[in-house]
């Protein structure tokens, strides 16, 4: 029970009172409108997308980002000992929430600096945890919607956001970051990778959370080198960490 106190390295507390939320297990609890229609149950119950329920009920949407939040805890040092990202300058966190992952990356990398981009509700609550961690004054601040752009720069970085939209949406992402990307940079794509065939794996569990929340889904390798192809990347290699995730590096063609 260690893990479920606010105090400890790597607390897992917010997370499981984000999974514990009504709002949440109500969705869960009607599994099987998903299953049978492959459409998301989230609307089907709270009459609205994951997103926009959020902006409407903003003590939801905090508890939800304070989820995110304490999940990178628990696997940003496992991303930044896996990836070697010295060489940026600077990197974008696409959809980086409050920054922790990008905090990491930046503590480990002191001449590196860092860009904070999402969306206006969610950067207004993201400096004080940047200034907690030391890096607010190498990190810049950018409300905005990955759909319609992204800030300039050599390399981008994005976790769990990729796995939230089916292909066309996740196309406009990647090409969004393609036509910002100065030189022939690259794009690292931190998830969750499905392994082939029928064996057990955390990608599973939430591939259903995809199901039930968002027209979103968990993919493999090759869905993903296909899937960078059409946003303007060639799949390099698959990083695995000794988190869940995996880096997916992509670079520019």
């Amino acid at each position: 029970a260690k893990a479920l106190r606010s105090d400890v390295p790597e607390s897992l507390r917010a997370f499981t009172i984000y999974f514990g939320a009504d709002f949440h297990m109500r969705v869960w609890e009607d599994l099987l409108y998903g299953v049978s229609h492959g459409q998301p149950v989230f609307p089907h119950i709270h009459n609205k997308g994951v997103f926009e329920y959020f902006e409407d009920h903003p003590a939801h949407a905090k508890i939800f980002n304070d989820a995110m939040t304490s999940f990178s805890a628990s696997v940003g040092e496992p991303i930044v000992r896996a990836y070697d990202f010295s060489g940026i300058g600077k990197i974008p966190d696409v959809g980086g929430g409050h920054g922790l992952l990008l905090s990491a990356i930046l503590k480990k990398h002191p001449a590196m600096k860092g860009v904070l981009y999402d969306a206006p509700s969610v950067i207004g609550g993201a400096k004080n945890l940047l200034d907690a961690q030391g890096v607010g004054a190498r990190c810049e601040l950018v409300a905005g919607d990955f759909f319609q752009s992204a800030p300039a720069a050599e390399a981008y970085i994005m976790k769990h956001i990729i796995h939230d939209w089916e292909d066309e949406k996740s196309i406009k992402i990647l090409r969004n970051c393609h036509g910002a990307m100065t030189g022939k940079g690259k794009v690292l794509v931190v998830e969750m990778v499905v392994p082939e065939g029928n064996a057990p794996s955390p990608s599973k569990f939430v591939d259903l959370e995809m199901l039930l929340f968002l027209h979103g889904y968990e993919r493999t390798e090759k869905e993903y080198a296909a899937l960078f192809e059409k946003g303007g990347f060639r799949l390099t290699r698959v990083v695995p960490t000794e988190s869940p995730y995996s880096i997916v590096e992509g670079v520019r063609i």
